[in-house]
C-alpha cells in the first residue's frame, strides 16, 4: 500500500557556451535518462532528436513518479555546493513539473527547486541554489502531475557546479549519537504522498518547515505518508525529535520499513499535535521484519489524519533527547559558540540574550549539548 517518495523534479543540460571559468558541467553524453511509455525501460537512456528529449506520458497515472526524467550528473555532490539548473520545456498538456535531488536513479534525499508550470509553447526554467543534502548525483522531475496523457518536450539541459581553489573550512563534529537531520538549517527536507494530500517546503514562524495538507480521512492510516528516506541498523533503537504545530490530532503512528517491499522493521511511539509549537520525541526498535531486506525508511501515517500541520527542527538519534533537561544559559561565561545537531553554527556571540532567544531546540552551546524550551 506504501508508495514511493513524491519525486520532484528540475532538468539538466548539455550547453556549455555560458559556462564560465568557476563552473564546471555535470552532464556527459549518457546523463539522460527516464521512466516513459515510449522507452525501453525504467531508467532507459533518452536519445536526443534535433537536441530535444521527448517523453510520452499516459493518461491516469496512479503516481506523479510513473512518468520520470532523470539528470544524471558525473560526479558526487555534497552539502552547500552551488549549482545552476536551466532548460526549456514545452508539454501537449499543462502540468507543474517538481524538482528533487537524489542519489542515485530513484533515490531520494530532498526537495531541489520550485514548480515549473510547462504548456504548449517552449518555456525557460532556472534554479540557482545550493546542494541541499550530501550524496546528490541526479535531479528527477516527476511528470505525470496531470491526469492527461502529453508529450513532454526538454531542451538546452544545462547542470553546473560551482567550482575553485579554495579549500572551505571543515564542518565542525556533529554528535556522534545523531543520524541525520532535516530542517534544521542544513537544507535537507522530505516529503510524502498518498490521496489528495499535499506536502510542501515552506518558512513557517521563521524556520523551515514541512507543511502538510490532507484535506479528507482516507480508509487505512498509511493511504496517506510522510516518508523518510534514511538507512538504519538492526536491534538498534533510535529516537525522532521535532517540533510540531496543526491541526489538532492524538494518536498519530509511525514506523520503519524497506523502501522497495515494503516490508515492516518496527513501530515508533505515537504522537500528538497541537495548535501551538510542541516538541516531540518518538522511538522505535529496528528490527529484521519479515523479510532480508534493509530498513531504510521512517514512515509516518496520516491517512485518518484531517487537517494542515507544519513540522521542524527533525533530528534521528540513537539516544533520547528527551533526557536533556531544558535549561536557561547562566552567564558562567562571557562567550557563546553554538551549533545545531548537524554542527552548523548558528550563534557566535558575547550577549547571553541571544542564547537565550534561541528557538527551541537541541543545540551545542561552547561543547555542552543544551535543550531551549520556551
Amino acid at each position: 500500500m506504501n508508495k514511493k517518495l513524491l519525486a520532484l523534479a528540475a532538468i539538466a543540460a548539455m550547453s556549455v557556451s555560458s559556462i564560465s571559468a568557476a563552473e564546471v558541467s555535470l552532464l556527459d553524453a549518457n546523463s539522460i535518462h527516464g521512466n516513459a511509455s515510449n522507452l525501453s525501460g525504467w531508467g532507459a537512456q533518452v536519445e536526443a532528436v534535433d537536441g530535444v528529449y521527448t517523453l510520452e506520458v499516459g493518461a491516469n497515472l496512479a503516481n506523479p513518479w510513473d512518468a520520470q526524467l532523470f539528470i544524471c550528473g558525473n560526479k558526487t555532490l555534497n552539502a552547500g555546493q552551488k549549482i545552476t539548473f536551466k532548460m526549456q520545456a514545452k508539454s501537449t498538456s499543462a502540468r507543474a513539473l517538481q524538482t528533487q535531488a537524489q542519489g542515485d536513479m530513484g533515490g531520494y534525499l530532498a526537495n531541489l527547486g520550485p514548480d515549473f508550470e510547462v504548456a504548449a509553447d517552449w518555456k525557460s526554467y532556472e534554479f540557482t541554489g545550493e546542494v541541499p543534502v550530501d550524496g546528490m548525483k541526479t535531479i528527477a522531475v516527476n511528470l505525470a502531475t496531470a491526469p492527461e496523457a502529453c508529450t513532454i518536450s526538454f531542451k538546452d539541459i544545462v547542470w553546473t557546479v560551482e567550482e575553485s581553489g579554495d579549500t572551505p573550512d571543515p564542518k565542525p563534529e556533529q554528535p556522534a549519537d545523531v543520524v541525520a537531520s532535516w530542517y534544521t538549517g542544513n537544507g535537507a527536507t522530505f516529503g510524502g504522498w498518498g490521496g489528495s494530500a499535499t506536502f510542501e517546503q515552506v518558512t513557517e514562524d521563521d524556520k523551515p518547515c514541512l507543511k502538510v495538507t490532507n484535506p479528507s480521512e482516507g480508509t487505512n492510516p498509511w493511504d496517506v505518508q510522510v516518508g523518510i528516506d534514511v538507512n538504519l541498523d538492526f536491534d538498534k533503537t533510535y529516537y525522532l525529535s521535532f517540533d510540531v504545530k496543526g491541526t489538532s490530532a492524538e494518536g498519530i503512528t509511525s514506523g520503519i520499513q524497506n523502501s522497495t517491499d515494503y516490508d515492516g522493521k518496527g513501530n515508533f511511539t505515537a504522537f500528538n499535535i497541537t495548535e501551538d509549537w510542541a516538541p516531540v520525541v518518538i522511538e522505535a526498535l529496528c528490527s529484521q521484519g519479515n523479510k532480508e531486506s534493509d530498513a531504510n525508511r521512517i514512515t509516518i501515517n496520516l491517512g485518518k489524519y484531517v487537517g494542515t500541520f507544519y513540522m521542524t527542527n527533525v533530528v534521528l538519534s540513537t539516544t533520547n533527547p528527551a533526557g536533556v533537561d531544558a535549561v536557561e544559559v547562566a552567564p558562567v561565561v562571557n562567550h557563546w559558540t553554538v551549533y545545531n545537531l548537524m554542527g552548523v553554527k548558528v550563534l557566535d556571540t558575547d550577549n547571553e540574550a541571544a542564547v537565550n532567544e534561541l528557538a527551541n531546540g537541541i543545540y551545542v552551546i561552547n561543547g555542552k549539548k543544551v535543550a531551549i524550551r520556551h
